[in-house]
């Protein structure tokens, strides 16, 4: 769903400017490499052991981004921002802590 999300996204933007109906559809290079390999994995079988390591590799990558985007962060900047935005961020902070508490009770 988000190669068509995004070629909508794209047209309601784009919609006052004079742009063709191609350049709605010149996607990223990163949406057309998930398209293709959605596409392979459709009418590829691959062995499970492969699909774990690939899944696993994910995760990792994923992790990193996730640490990369958190080292660029700057208290000084949050409490620049304003304290309504940094109390919103610890409220949301504060409710997912209870909620992961909660599912490691069930």
């Amino acid at each position: 769903m988000l190669t068509p999300y995004l070629i909508v996204f794209k047209l309601l933007v784009n919609r006052d400017g004079s742009s063709s109906w191609k350049e709605h559809f010149q996607l990223p290079w990163y949406l057309i490499a998930f398209v293709l390999i959605t596409v392979f994995i459709s009418f590829v079988s691959i062995l499970e052991n492969i699909v774990n390591q690939i899944e696993l590799a994910g995760k990792y990558i994923l992790t990193i981004a996730m640490v990369a985007i958190g080292l660029k962060l700057r208290f000084s900047t949050l409490l620049n921002s304003g304290k309504k935005g940094l109390l919103f961020g610890l409220i949301i902070f504060a409710i997912q802590i209870v909620l992961v508490g909660l599912l490691l009770l069930l």
